[in-house]
């Protein structure tokens, strides 16, 4: 019965998800499977950036004192800390004492120094990195699903590709003006002047999204949605993009549903009914579910993610089935 869907494939979170399971006492031995895999192959790093990831510093810190409580080797090393960090043809040392595995909190438009030796390392087999780099950003794979649905049939199980479809808008990625003509859903955009010049009802119909090595890449900062926009900031926004060299993607829109779920309000301290939209993000690994991040956000919000008026939902797994 949820609305809206969606994929987390980034590192960001997951101590959040951790804290919010443990507080409601779900998922525990999911958690345990996850964490016994992420030290099999020896102590556990977190390897945080002060910059872009600095407000996943605290909720990393507090898994790291929940694991050592559990009796994990693990430890947290932020990126304004490398000195620690010593990068051999034997293996990887933080304090002098080798890791199995780093967990990345670090974009790749801040791998440079040592944090390049790092990646080189691991891809060479000296020490794991999760989550790896992808090879496209991760809103750019829609255009690869989108473009190469053969494929994807091909090599999927029926019952995958068939959600995927359902749930994966249709999309296109736009690098420079190069990239038309294209469709996306059942617009035929034949050139980016003619992006810019949409009226307002094929806006609407439309969310563009800037991906690859950028900061505004993620957390719905480089997010524009097409209702209601104004032509003028439509195409300012479409100019930026272009004359920066900062890919984006054309995306059809989906029209999520309202929902009323029943939540503690901590500011007015009293149970009320909440009308909202929810994104739902599921964290896997070794294609196994560990816990779905359920956040819902106010009704009359159209980009469902963090921010300070929201809920957070547990959801239990159950035999594959969702129970929030």
């Amino acid at each position: 019965w949820w609305p809206a869907f969606g994929w987390s494939f980034g590192s960001g979170g997951m101590p959040e998800l951790v804290h919010i399971d443990v507080a409601y006492g779900v998922n525990e031995d999911r958690w345990k499977s996850f964490f016994d895999w992420l030290t099999a192959k020896g102590p556990l790093v977190f390897l945080v950036s002060h910059q872009w990831s600095e407000c996943y510093i605290p909720e990393t810190t507090w898994l790291v004192e929940h694991l050592v409580s559990k009796g994990y080797p693990v430890r947290i090393l932020t990126t304004d800390q490398l000195d620690r960090l010593s990068i051999t043809p034997e293996g990887v040392l933080v304090d002098g004492v080798k890791v199995g595995t780093f967990w990345r909190q670090f974009p790749i438009f801040e791998t440079v120094g040592k944090l390049a030796d790092l990646v080189v390392a691991a891809h060479g087999g000296v020490v794991r990195l999760v989550p790896e780099f992808a090879h496209f950003g991760n809103k750019a794979w829609f255009h690869v699903f989108a473009r190469q649905l053969g494929w994807f049939e091909r090599n999927m199980q029926p019952d995958d590709f068939a959600l995927l479809r359902e749930i994966i808008p249709d999309s296109h990625f736009v690098q420079h003006a190069r990239s038309f003509p294209c469709h996306v859903g059942e617009l035929y955009i034949d050139s980016v002047q003619s992006l810019k010049m949409l009226g307002q009802d094929d806006r609407d119909k439309l969310v563009l999204k800037i991906c690859g090595a950028n900061n505004l890449a993620a957390r719905s900062y480089g997010v524009l949605i097409g209702e209601g926009i104004r032509s003028d900031l439509w195409q300012t926004w479409m100019n930026d993009r272009l004359n920066n060299n900062q890919p984006f993607i054309i995306q059809e829109r989906f029209h999520t549903g309202v929902m009323r779920m029943p939540v503690w309000n901590t500011k007015h301290k009293r149970a009320e009914v909440f009308s909202c939209r929810v994104l739902m993000r599921p964290w896997a690994y070794n294609g196994t579910v560990v816990s779905v991040h359920g956040c819902a956000v106010p009704h009359q919000f159209h980009k469902v993610h963090g921010m300070v008026s929201m809920a957070v939902s547990p959801v239990t797994l159950r035999g594959g089935e969702l129970a929030a």
